[in-house]
Parts: structure tokens; sequence; C-alpha cells
């Protein structure tokens, strides 16, 4: 029985398809705002993924980017409001809105909702396949689920290797009672080492560039979010208007509480260990002895 005859497509046919994918990207951004970034989300139950290397130097950098962000709102052009990452400014020594933001907040209310979604979470991005999806796509992995993973480093080897990785079976659970807040995640890397599926080796050209992931955004656009929840902001400056846009009504300030007599006691041992730590003249204060304190006040006119 003869070969079935299979149609072979040309460079300039897949440059054309890529180029309509990019397209189509570039004019997601512009109605949101922001990066579009496909982003793994783990599903309920069990799943099967590969962590990847890094996407330009495997064998001499790490296989994951950490990074410090904040979920803040964003309000769309066609109305609807979403949550994006942004880069925490503290991490690159900035001032960070949001970050005085949730101290205010907190100072007033321990509990306070604006306050718990946007304070600072610490990721690790990976690339990685979803085997579901048949897409290498990036994964923000949680703080501590990151850490599981490195302790496997030991027993898994290098378990991001193209040729000679594992794949990883994730487990996720959460409580139907608790919602959310209950998620936990479970790994197992495979028994045996293999090399990415040669149908899927193609896609390893669609790895991302964690450095870039998510460092678009900036202040201005936290102060826009900060505007969006209705929260004042104390810091240098906000963001001038654009031309033609109406002026808003200015936000009500949450005013700050008197902190709780525990904090107080806080603060007081925070200074004590400042100031047993720090010495005046290391904060370039000019101290004198107790014939310079006679002389100044004989100066004053107190004897």
């Amino acid at each position: 029985m003869a070969k079935k005859a299979v149609k072979k497509v040309s460079l300039m046919d897949r440059l054309k398809e890529k180029a309509k994918e990019v397209e189509e990207r570039k004019e997601e951004r512009a109605k949101g705002g922001f990066d579009i970034v496909p982003m793994f989300k783990p599903k309920e139950g069990d799943q099967i993924v590969r962590i990847l290397p890094h996407w330009d130097d495997p064998d001499n950098k790490f296989y994951f980017v950490e990074k410090v962000i904040h979920y803040i709102p964003k309000k769309l052009d066609d109305g609807r409001k979403v949550n994006i990452p942004v880069a925490c400014l503290e991490e690159f020594d900035e001032e960070c809105p949001i970050c005085q933001a949730v101290v205010r907040l907190r100072a007033a209310d321990k509990k306070d909702e604006d306050a718990k979604n946007i304070r600072k979470q610490r990721k690790a991005l990976y690339n990685i396949i979803d085997y579901q999806e048949k897409a290498v796509v990036v994964w923000a992995v949680p703080e501590t689920l990151h850490e599981d993973f490195m302790t496997w480093l030991g027993d898994a080897g290098e378990f991001w290797s193209l040729e000679a990785g594992r794949n990883w079976k994730l487990k996720k659970k959460v409580d139907p009672k608790r919602g959310p807040i209950s998620t936990t995640y479970k790994i197992f890397p495979d028994m045996k080492e293999s090399a990415v599926p040669s149908k899927l080796e193609g896609e390893l050209d669609n790895m991302f560039n964690l450095d870039e992931v998510w460092s678009e955004n900036g202040k201005e656009t936290m102060l826009e979010a900060l505007d969006l929840l209705g929260i004042d902001y104390e810091g240098e400056e906000k963001p001038a208007p654009r031309k033609g846009a109406k002026a808003k009504a200015k936000p009500p300030v949450k005013r700050k509480a008197k902190p709780a007599e525990e904090d107080v006691e806080e603060i007081e041992e925070d200074v004590e260990e400042i100031e047993d730590e720090v010495s005046p003249e290391e904060l370039g204060i000019e101290t004198g002895g107790d014939d310079d304190l006679e002389d100044e006040l004989r100066r004053l006119g107190v004897k």
C-alpha cells in the first residue's frame, strides 16, 4: 500500500502563521493595557507538567526567576476590572505605593480586605510544558511549592534537562468548605528520566524570557490601582491626568488609627534595637562630651 503523501508546509507559510499569532498578542496587549502572558493555572486533581531549563543559557543559569509582586486591580477600556501582577518596587530599592498603602490599611484594620488582596507575594516563574494543553506556558509557582521543588534536587537531579529530565505529577486539592484559601499541592517526580517528547520539541522555541515577565508595569500603574480602590496615596506625587480626561473626585482618605498598646511596645522595642546597633557617628550625628554640653548651655543663658 502506497504511503499517503504528506504536504510539506513551507518556511514562509510557517512564518506567516507565526506573524499572525504575534499580531493577535499585540492587539490583546493594546486592548488590556498590559502584557499578556499565557499562564499555567493548575486544575483541581492530578496533572502532568515538565519543567524546562533557562530559555537562553540552560547550562549556566537557573531554570526559574524569583519575583516579588502585588496583584492589583486594573480597569480595562471595555469597563471590565481585572487583577494584574505588578513587580514590587521595593525590590528595586524604590518607594512602593502599594507597600505603603498596605501598611496604612493594616494599621487601621488588620483584617482589611484591600490590604490582604494587594500585599506582596513571592513567586518563582517557571517555563513549563503543560501536557494537557501541549504547549509552553509560564507557571507562577507559590513560594512554598517552589521550596518543595528545590528539596528534590538531591534525589531527582537535573529534572529540568531537555534530554534527561523528569516529568512531574502535580496534585492540587481544595477543601470545599474553606475554598481557595485551603489550596494545597503535592508533587511527585517521575521515577525514570526522559527526554521532552519529540512531538513537542517545536514548542521549545516558545519559551519565555522570564526576566521580562511582569516588568513593564510601574509606579503609575500602581497609583491608578490605588485610585480605583479609593485609597489615597501619601507619597511624592500622583500621575497627571491625561489630556481631555475629566477630573476625578478625590477619593476618601482612609485615616490611620492610633496603634494598639502592643503595637506601640513593638515599635519601642524596634527603636531600642536600632539604637543599640547604630551609633550616632554612623548616622552622621556629631556628639560632644560634658564640656561641650556645658558650653552650649552657657551660650543659651542656662546656668
